[in-house]
């Protein structure tokens, strides 16, 4: 008979980081991203049956309505959006 362990493993995920600079330019990977196509982008980053953790990086000058339209674009594209402190 084959007992259960109780132990949970988590379904595999990526993670990305998103940087969002004082003038509102999005760096994702590295790599500069265009707003009208940041959608897109995180969900060509996301590898089949796994989560993208996106973790976003914004400078406190940052233009509040970029954040909110970056966060909605990151749910959009069924990413899990997580927040870290910029020092700028």
């Amino acid at each position: 008979m084959l007992l259960a362990s109780g132990c949970y493993q988590p379904p595999s995920s990526d993670h990305a980081i998103l940087t969002v600079s004082p003038a509102g330019e999005l760096i994702l990977q590295g790599q500069p991203v265009e707003r009208h196509g940041l959608q897109a982008t995180i969900e060509s980053a996301t590898a089949k049956n796994r989560t993208l953790v996106g973790e976003i990086h914004a400078s406190p000058k940052a233009p509040v309505v970029l954040l909110e339209e970056v966060v909605g674009k990151a749910k959009a594209a069924h990413a899990v959006v997580a927040f870290a402190a910029e020092n700028q």
